[in-house]
């Protein structure tokens, strides 16, 4: 089915607001539809209204074209009244919309969207919307209230609350363009009516915030105005606007009307936007259960915990809006209390088992083995302090009743939300012994029993729950939770959700459960349902842009990292690492940058001082220079220190400096547990960045890369046998003694186990053959003891997935392996202390055979690795594939005035650019030039096309080129370059130390020399002597083309006659094999001969007046062998005896 639309209303007015609160009218008359009013910030300060309506197409009389597409024309009509009755805006326009179904035009169920903009001056109106069919000539209308206030600058500042049905809809018809806001579609609800099953989406921005820190409260309220939904969040101050695309689950609320409330707060301002709402459905009818008695106890709980006012609120409702006001006064208040209590005493609902309640009540190890430490690790703790109050609130009932059961299975679960499992598995057990027959009691006498992993007993409990209440839901989940914590099977899992499609927590957890385990496509399902299901879980979402980045989708990944790092203060942030990582992966430096330069707005000076130090990856030299500088030099110092890593000096950005940010925040994030600012892997990492290989004493992970194994395998190479078995035999002990092994017995059968030895720790079986006895305890190392049964499993020859440094059995260790630092090394880490301090790991001590290994282990030390690494190599970057190689030359001229003229070449390989699909195109070729110091002096970029009429006939060596030049003050640059193909993604980027040579004043001078595919006369040609020079930027020519270059001659002495005479020598070397061979095809001046040696030699002499002399040589090498040639111009003037020389290298190919 195809919807169209076409395009929406805009009328412009002046600057406006809606403040309409109450939920919207329902348009009146043959023609039914839903209108909605919101308003936002228009450009510039202003606002404009944006008025939505929805209306189901049915109503319609459709038409049927000659393509079989069948049509209905309609007409909106706004206008918009002020307080007076007088008409101050008028819009109508006809739309139209079409199906490609003669079933789809009467579907009821089928709903169209559109909108009408308009900007109006501050104040309160009436608007009218007419909706007409114009084949029928039926219509509906809708009034409503618009309040337009004006916005101010540099005031605080929020949008109206823009309810909507989701956000960016799978395969969304183009029509829904016009609903894009902030990058993503937001599908407007304009009759805010919602299904208790399906969330509450809503948009809104927040304006002129500055950098100041504020607080943003959301909140759902019932009809009473108890908080029943409540996000809080606290920023530091990111940036001046921020839009947020919210969404808030509903189940387990009431049906009835609703309020969203929206409140920032900043030290100095607050403004609130509120919207009502309904949740569809029949009013629920409390249980008989709720009776006067029960009534009266409620009363009097609302008295002690919400005051007076309350209660006499209370006393003035009938019995089932008692109910409803009890119940959401509680689940703002104590949810404990409402869902262990209220809700099943009511009728209403009943306790969730959520995966943070297992882990409170010692599943922690279990779930960890399920799924993975950090998943555990996000798990809320228990609130005691709520759960306490439950407990008093449950105690206080049963004062009043004795024998409430349900009263009695609250404590319970109160006690488990605590983390208290003995108190609640006693009080279970002790309701159950006295006779207490009911499933809640049941239900927790299975949750004591999964607590102590009784994984048949707790299924047994869970059953007679559901023999006592046949297909009670909490019962049969948490039999499916009981198997899957037995078993860890994902159909267990699988049943789990099939029963509780909608669940706020299962789907993350199966998320989590298939990342581990390598389905990309599974998890990123999962993670994308949880968040659909319940919008407030932000881990869910951010684990689904890592999924993403991991499948490839780097855009996807960076838009939701940058929506968490915006408006998630919790993972502010933990999403500043991989965002940065994403746009660095992308290309998008100048977006990385931005979101440094607004993160470090909110950091305090230490902070924003570890990151800018360079002396945390400078070497030697440029720590020694840059301490030698007083302070006020140091700024420009670190500018060039910056500039010149820079890997694409074009682009918008600095990506060394954007990853140097990344790594040092990963090592404040992942490396400073103990320490600040990070332990020795912080070090190790802000240099040189994650490692190609990380094993860990909990997470052991094998060399299977071939890279990585063949810097393993080298290293062991270099351990001799006993290095490598004392290896072996540490890594095998779980209590290490600093004793040697001694014997005992005629032929050392028995072994002194002491210092709490592992009781692995055993002797060769086949000892005795070498001989043995007492005379072995002489603190001599002897060659032939085996250690541990893990000396055996091991073996000395293939040591993979632990360090190649003797670590005891105990201790935590991990390891990284470089494959790029210093030809390849392992660094080995230790645990210091409990907190997990790590750092580099003590010599081995105690042993004979440490003894006899300690001038191994002192010259493999890691500390020492390290710092041999630094002094070769201080820091590396990795930048993303510059997979676009292309070829660029230089070369300098005498230019206008004092300045010379810079020339730079590039040539881009057409065979990378074209294929069968690809004839043409474009690509972007850039420059950039500092200066010695590194301060900017020229960036630019431009576009150059190209086109082929046959991709196949593209010869490999085939060249786009193009040239650049610029006049210049005579001194040293750094030059960078870029090509970038940005239909393809790929890019090459080269930087160079150039030096543009002065060609003023007197005395003999010659430019460079450039090499030229061709050089031919041309008259449109200004400069060169009027000929038209195209570079070569490879030097390199096919065999049989033929080899050019030019190059220009200053200051010439002349005779009386005022001429100049010159003679000019070719040299050619060959690098390497026999001479080249030459035939002269063109050259400037009169040949004086050909000397073909070793070196050929090819002399000119020329006669002229001219300041400059434009010269060139072209010559054919057919029959010379590929490889590289050296050639040399020298120039002698035979009048001023003066003589000059260039050289440059060529080459031939194949």
């Amino acid at each position: 089915m195809r919807w169209m639309v076409i395009p929406f209303l805009l009328i412009m007015a002046h600057p406006c607001w809606a403040g309409e609160v109450d939920l919207p009218p329902q348009g009146e008359g043959p023609i039914a539809f839903e209108v909605d009013v919101h308003s936002f910030r228009w450009r510039g300060g202003e606002g404009f209204e944006e008025v939505t309506l929805r209306f189901p197409v049915a109503q319609f009389a459709f038409e049927q074209k000659k393509d079989q597409i069948f049509l209905a024309r309609y007409r909106p009509s706004l206008r918009v009244l002020d307080d007076s009755g007088k008409v101050v805006q008028q819009v109508e326009a006809e739309s139209q919309m079409t199906a490609e179904s003669l079933e789809a035009t009467t579907d009821p169920n089928r709903m169209f969207l559109d909108m009408v903009q308009v900007r109006l001056p501050a104040g309160t109106y009436r608007g009218e919307l007419t909706l007409s069919d114009l084949a029928t000539g039926r219509s509906g209308v809708a009034v409503f209230e618009i309040v337009s206030p004006e916005y101010k600058s540099n005031t605080l500042g929020m949008s109206d609350l823009y309810t909507a049905v989701g956000f960016n809809p799978a395969k969304a018809h183009e029509h829904l363009e016009i609903f894009r806001k902030d990058g993503r579609i937001v599908v407007p609800n304009p009759s805010r009516r919602y299904d208790v099953y399906s969330p509450l989406f809503f948009y809104f921005e927040v304006y002129d915030l500055g950098f100041q820190a504020y607080d943003l409260h959301m909140a759902v309220l019932d009809r009473y105005g108890h908080v029943v939904r409540d996000d809080l969040r606290s920023f530091t101050g990111v940036r001046g606007d921020v839009h947020f695309a919210e969404g808030i689950p509903l189940d387990g609320l009431l049906p009835g009307i609703y309020r969203l409330q929206v409140t920032v707060k900043t030290t100095e301002e607050t403004i609130q936007r509120v919207r009502k709402f309904q949740i569809q459905g029949d009013a629920p009818v409390p249980a008989d259960a709720f009776d006067e008695e029960r009534m009266a106890t409620a009363r009097m709980l609302l008295a002690q915990y919400g005051g007076e006012e309350k209660a006499a609120f209370y006393d003035r409702l009938d019995r089932v809006e008692k109910a409803r006001f009890l119940y959401g006064y509680w689940l703002g208040e104590n949810p404990i209390v409402a869902s262990g209590y209220y809700g099943p005493r009511l009728g209403y609902g009943w306790l969730d088992v959520t995966p943070a309640l297992l882990k409170g009540i010692g599943l922690e190890g279990n779930l960890r083995k399920r799924f993975d430490n950090g998943y555990v690790a996000q798990l809320v703790d228990p609130d005691t302090t709520q759960a306490d109050q439950a407990r008093a609130v449950m105690e206080t009932i049963l004062k009043k009743e004795p024998d409430d059961l349900l009263a009695k299975s609250g404590i319970g679960y109160a006690y488990f939300a605590g983390g208290s499992l003995p108190y609640g598995e006693r009080l279970f057990n002790d309701v159950h012994r006295q006779g207490g027959v009911l499933p809640e009691v049941y239900l927790g006498m299975g949750l004591a029993h999964l607590g102590r992993k009784d994984w048949k007993e707790a299924q047994t409990a869970f059953e007679q729950a559901l023999a006592l209440r046949p297909n009670w839901k909490p019962a049969k989940m948490q039999v499916h939770v009981a198997q899957f914590l037995a078993d860890g099977k994902i159909g267990s899992l699988d049943s789990l959700l099939v029963l509780s499609p909608r669940h706020r927590e299962w789907w993350y957890a199966k998320g989590r459960f298939l990342e581990q385990r390598g389905d990309w496509d599974g998890a990123a399902a999962a993670y994308r349902r949880q968040a659909l299901i319940n919008p407030m879980h932000e881990r869910a979402r951010f684990d689904l842009a890592r999924v993403r980045f991991r499948q490839g989708q780097f855009a996807d990944a960076a838009v939701a990292w940058q929506y968490l790092f915006d408006t998630q203060p919790a993972l502010h942030q933990a999403s500043l690492d991989p965002l940065l990582s994403t746009y660095l992966k992308t290309g998008e430096t100048g977006a990385a940058q931005k979101v440094i330069s607004l993160y470090l707005r909110t950091v305090d000076d230490q902070t924003r001082a570890l990151l800018e130090d360079i002396r945390l990856i400078a070497s030697a030299e440029e720590l020694a220079a840059y301490e030698g500088l007083p302070e006020e030099d140091r700024p420009a110092f670190v500018r060039g220190f910056w500039q010149k890593r820079d890997p694409t000096p074009v682009t918008p950005g600095n990506e060394r400096l954007v990853e140097h940010y990344r790594r040092v925040l990963h090592a404040m994030t992942h490396f400073s547990s103990g320490q600040q600012p990070w332990d020795k892997r912080g070090e190790v990492y802000v240099r040189y960045g994650p490692p190609a290989h990380v094993s860990k004493s909990d997470d052991i992970r094998y060399e299977t890369d071939a890279d990585v194994a063949k810097v393993k395998d080298r290293l062991l190479m270099g351990i001799p046998f006993e290095g490598r078995k004392e290896i072996v035999a540490r890594m095998g002990r779980l209590r290490t003694s600093t004793r040697d092994v001694h014997y005992q017995g005629e032929d050392a059968g028995d072994v002194v186990v002491s210092d709490f030895e592992s009781i692995d720790y055993e002797l060769n079986p086949n000892r005795t053959f070498f001989g043995g006895g007492e005379s072995r305890n002489d603190g001599k190392y002897y060659n032939d003891i085996q250690d541990s049964h893990r000396d055996r499993g091991v073996g000395t020859d293939n040591i993979r997935g632990f360090p190649l440094f003797p670590i005891d059995g105990g201790t935590r260790w991990e390891y990284w392996i470089y494959t790029d630092i210093a030809g390849g090394i392992e660094i080995v880490f230790t645990a210091l202390d409990a907190q997990g301090v790590y750092g580099f790991p003590d010599m081995p001590q105690g042993r004979v055979l440490a003894q006899y290994n300690q001038g191994l282990w002192i010259s493999k030390r890691p500390d020492r690795v390290v710092s041999a690494a630094i002094g070769q190599q201080s820091e590396i970057y990795r930048p993303r594939t510059n997979d676009l190689n292309f070829h660029f030359g230089v070369a300098d001229f005498s230019g206008d005035g004092t300045r010379s003229r810079l020339e730079i070449y590039y040539g881009v390989p057409l065979a990378a650019l074209v294929d069968r699909a690809r004839l043409e195109g474009q690509v972007s070729r850039g420059i950039a030039l500092f200066d010695s110091l590194w301060t900017p002096v020229f960036r630019k970029t431009a576009l150059l096309p190209f086109s082929v009429s046959d991709a196949e006939s593209v010869l490999g060596g085939t060249l786009l080129i193009d040239e650049l030049a610029l006049n210049l003050p005579p001194g040293k640059y750094h030059l960078g370059v870029e090509v970038h193909d940005q239909e393809r993604n790929t890019m090459g980027a080269y930087t160079r130390e150039i030096e543009v040579e002065p060609y003023v004043g007197s005395g003999l001078m010659m430019s460079d020399v450039e090499m030229a595919g061709s050089v031919v006369e041309d008259p449109k040609v200004k400069t060169k002597g009027g000929r038209k020079v195209v570079p070569m930027p490879s030097k390199t020519y096919h065999p049989g083309q033929p080899v050019s270059i030019y190059y220009e001659v200053y200051g010439l002495a002349k005779d009386e006659f005022g001429q100049t005479h010159y003679e000019m020598d070719y040299q050619i070397t060959a690098k390497k094999g026999k001479p080249i061979a030459v035939t002269i095809l063109r050259a400037i001046g009169e040949l004086l001969g050909i000397e073909e040696k070793k070196v050929v030699t090819i002399s000119y002499q020329q006669h002229g007046t001219q300041e400059t002399e434009h010269n060139y040589l072209e010559i054919d090498v057919t029959g010379s062998e590929s490889g590289q040639y050296a050639l040399e111009v020298m120039v002698r003037d035979l009048i001023g005896g003066a003589s000059v020389n260039k050289d440059v290298v060529f080459g031939i190919g194949k």
